[in-house]
């Protein structure tokens, strides 16, 4: 893993809102996901680039989909 990337182009892009992530992928199993958790996650997260926890509780919470009570709600306003 090349020690400049944390500071490199996919950086640059996701800051200025030209990407909305990356994929983050170990080159080798399992050391490869160790030296991706132990050293380049602590470095994304100091940057504030890759979350310390989950906001949400469920899963379209987590995929930022509105939940049955929004679903509920809509369907509510429309006209029949």
């Amino acid at each position: 893993m090349p020690s400049f990337w944390p500071t490199s182009a996919p950086t640059e892009w996701f800051v200025a809102g030209a990407i909305d992530g990356f994929n983050l992928t170990p080159d080798v199993e399992p050391s490869g996901i160790e030296a991706l958790v132990e050293r380049v996650l602590p470095i994304l997260r100091r940057r504030g680039l890759f979350r310390r926890e989950y906001k949400g509780t469920t899963l379209p919470d987590l995929l930022r989909l509105p939940g049955p009570g929004d679903w509920a709600r809509r369907v509510g306003k429309c006209k029949a």
